[in-house]
């Protein structure tokens, strides 16, 4: 994994050029703007290898050679969401023509979860939402958790939708036939 940085120098440094950046070597424009790949965090530790907090040091140097240099903090999230769904249970059958569902959801970022594709009401790590005016069959319930830095987690539930009582039909045997059993 790396990071791509592009910006103009004078939002980190006026009137300096910028040197490196985590001390890998950054060749600046004449107007100051650079473009640098970056590889690692500040100790060498490579950003495939980092989940989480990290630092970026921006290190510039003016005409006099002096230096400065400043931090700029980051999170590299690769994880999507731990998503579960406590309600329906799989295989459910509903009896209504509305349903809840429920679970949880728990990340390192802020998370928004989609029932059917429209928000539910997050609460902490708990989540829920009610699906109505729904129709008598088959429903795969897709719930879908999108953290801050767009990984995602998706599950689903099959249930059936059953609104009606059962139809029951009886053929009786044909008039005046003989039947040994009542």
């Amino acid at each position: 994994t790396i990071l791509t940085i592009a910006t103009g120098l004078s939002a980190i440094a006026p009137n300096f050029t910028l040197r490196d950046i985590n001390g890998q070597n950054v060749a600046t424009d004449g107007d100051g703007s650079f473009s640098a790949t970056i590889t690692s965090d500040v100790l060498g530790v490579a950003f495939a290898s980092i989940e989480g907090a990290t630092n970026l040091v921006f290190t510039a140097t003016d005409a006099a050679g002096n230096t400065s240099s400043t931090t700029v903090s980051i999170t590299l999230d690769r994880t999507a969401p731990a998503l579960s769904i406590a309600s329906p249970l799989s295989g459910a059958v509903v009896p209504n023509s509305s349903l809840s569902v429920s679970g949880t959801v728990s990340d390192a970022t802020p998370v928004s979860v989609f029932v059917q594709g429209v928000p539910a009401q997050v609460t902490g790590q708990a989540y829920s939402h009610t699906l109505a005016d729904l129709s008598d069959g088959a429903l795969t319930v897709t719930v879908r958790a999108v953290d801050a830095a767009g990984n995602e987690a998706t599950l689903t539930r099959e249930v059936e939708i059953d609104l009606g009582p059962p139809t029951v039909a009886i053929t009786p045997p044909a008039a005046g036939a003989l039947v040994r059993e009542a």
